[in-house]
């Protein structure tokens, strides 16, 4: 039975942990192991990961100081053992038969990618959603197109399986906000199968609190930089998809603008 690695990167979040560890330890394929790392919390986040250690021994505990969910994901990173990782943020959840599902696909196609849908609670009510369970199989540079198309691949770091392989060749930056528009393209073109399965399995919270409900200059500023670091690569290796690439570049820039001029404040301006 092979091992999943659940990385669980934990900061300042007691309000909503307890839900997101008690949908992994509940989880109906046992063969995981729960890798906690605390970034420097200073509510009650460490007290609530030493209580449930004490209920699953399946669950590592990892402290370090404060360096950014990035970071926190990449120390998680190196602590797996698994051949397999999934990444949970702590304040979302997960379906109990999650890994279950995952591990059936991955035993059937033999990926080392395996992309997944996500539900979307605003203020506890779902957006409606479709699933067909349908499973398909890519090269990555076939993937890649289909993430550029939209739709079938998102963009999310937590809403893919990885090999450890791949989880550890492809290091997320830190520091840096939108780490998963910076590293998504990577993880596609260093996997050697992709598989794509329309299931939604992971319960993405969107509160007032949450980072993407707030745009500061230094977060705008990170995705422009991101953005034509993509743009370079998509040129260099796809050049025969012209009007994709410069449609996703001119879309992402646009957003970006209009994120500036929504949510900039007088303090972000000190940012160089």
């Amino acid at each position: 039975m092979k091992k999943v690695s659940i990385v669980v990167p934990i900061y300042n979040v007691e309000a909503y942990l307890e839900n997101c560890l008690q949908s992994i330890i509940n989880q109906t394929y046992r063969n995981i192991e729960i890798i906690l790392v605390n970034d420097g919390s200073t509510d009650g986040c460490k007290e609530i990961c030493e209580k449930y250690k004490t209920i699953d021994n399946r669950i590592i505990i990892v402290d370090k100081e404060n360096g950014g969910l990035s970071d926190a994901r990449n120390t998680g990173t190196e602590y797996a053992t698994g051949e397999f990782v999934l990444y949970v943020d702590s304040d979302d959840e997960i379906k109990t038969d999650t890994i279950h599902n995952l591990i059936k696909v991955q035993e059937q196609t033999n990926a080392d990618l395996i992309c997944f849908k996500n539900f979307i609670i605003r203020d506890g009510k779902t957006d409606p959603y479709y699933e067909s369970e349908k499973i398909n199989m890519y090269s990555s540079k076939e993937a890649y197109i289909r993430y550029l198309e939209g739709g079938e691949i998102s963009g999310c770091v937590w809403s893919r399986l990885y090999s450890r392989e791949l989880a550890k060749k492809v290091k997320q930056p830190v520091g840096v906000l939108s780490e998963d528009f910076a590293t998504t393209y990577k993880y596609i073109m260093n996997a050697k199968k992709v598989v794509t399965y329309d299931k939604y399995l992971y319960m993405y919270y969107i509160r007032k609190s949450s980072i993407m409900s707030k745009k500061s200059v230094k977060h705008c500023i990170d995705i422009y930089n991101i953005n034509n670091e993509v743009y370079t690569f998509e040129k260099e290796n796809f050049s025969n998809n012209e009007k994709l690439i410069n449609s996703r570049y001119i879309n992402t820039l646009l957003k970006d603008y209009m994120f500036f001029n929504e949510y900039k404040d007088a303090n972000d301006l000190k940012v160089e």
